[in-house]
């Protein structure tokens, strides 16, 4: 095609960064939970929170510093309707919603064995471990909010990754004119 590596690389990094895409805001029941990106040597893992609508199948998903409380109320207000039932696990990060917020919470125990009512965010975060496993093999931490970004917007608007020519229509369309 007589185009170099580092120029389509390039151009993917621009697409990536201009990417037209809003995250939706949750609602009904909601499953959400934490995942911890990257090598486990010397405590360098990256904190993600996630959250899945079962009934649109819809996806959210942000990097995080940690994961206390503070962290996990201000992901839930921000992304998930204040009547939804949340479904999360044990951890003490999730306490407190439904007092505080009026969300209809509901946990399960992973330690007892139990996935069930959390089945489907797990399964988000083993196809968001083998997202970046087959199209970038590793990461820097400063690309992870963008890779978060781009694969959220994969699996909300699957049909926006049809084919090159389709995402830059797509995405043309809403560039201003003067």
């Amino acid at each position: 095609m007589g185009v170099s590596t580092v120029t389509v690389r390039r151009w993917f990094r621009r697409f990536q960064e201009h990417l037209v895409y809003e995250s939706p805001e949750l609602q009904g029941t909601v499953e959400m939970d934490e995942a911890f990106l990257g090598r486990r040597r010397h405590g360098n893992q990256r904190i993600v929170l996630g959250a899945y609508e079962r009934t649109s199948k819809k996806v959210v998903v942000r990097m995080t510093r940690n994961r206390n409380q503070g962290t996990t109320d201000r992901f839930l207000l921000d992304h998930v309707d204040t009547s939804s039932m949340v479904w999360t696990d044990g951890a003490m990060c999730y306490e407190g919603i439904n007092e505080f917020f009026g969300y209809i919470h509901g946990s399960c125990n992973h330690s007892a064995w139990e996935f069930g009512p959390t089945n489907h965010i797990e399964n988000v975060w083993s196809v968001l471990k083998g997202f970046i496993r087959r199209t970038y093999h590793h990461f820097h931490k400063e690309w992870l909010p963008m890779l978060l970004r781009e694969f959220e917007a994969r699996w909300n608007t699957p049909n926006l990754f049809i084919s090159p020519l389709f995402y830059l229509r797509t995405c043309l369309v809403a560039v201003p004119t003067r």
